[in-house]
């Protein structure tokens, strides 16, 4: 019997295949582990309470409208020495400790909540000195 010769594309597919029944061998599947009714009620509880705690203790709208850092909390960042002023200090304390807040949320909901996402917005990302509430 006469083998046709196969494309550089269906050697690819071939090769990848095979790599992945590998993989799945080497690395099955564990089944997800069903949480309880009560656990999963306790989580929520939890998660709500962490949620309102958040939100007594930090205004979301002044962290909403940190937007920049100062120059001094820049170098800071940029691990250089840097002298900061009252209102640098207070700003980089509120929104550190509020970022730190967020950690037990974000455990209890994997990020995905939306309680989460309008918490980390509000704390914001910082990229080239900037502080984004709108990513995440």
């Amino acid at each position: 019997m006469i083998e046709r010769i196969l494309s550089p594309k269906e050697i690819q597919d071939r090769e990848d295949a095979e790599r992945l029944a590998e993989y799945l061998k080497m690395h099955p599947e564990k089944p997800a582990v069903p949480i309880s009714k009560i656990e999963n009620e306790t989580r929520k509880e939890e998660l709500e309470r962490l949620v309102v705690e958040f939100e007594s203790k930090y205004d979301l709208a002044e962290l909403n409208a940190i937007e920049e850092l100062s120059p001094a909390l820049l170098s800071m960042f940029m691990q250089k020495e840097a002298v900061l002023t009252a209102e640098d200090a207070r700003k980089f304390e509120i929104r550190t400790s509020a970022k730190k807040d967020l950690i037990p949320i974000w455990k209890l909901d994997g990020g995905k909540g939306k309680d989460y996402l309008r918490l980390s917005r509000a704390v914001g990302i910082i990229n080239n000195g900037k502080i984004y509430h709108d990513r995440g």
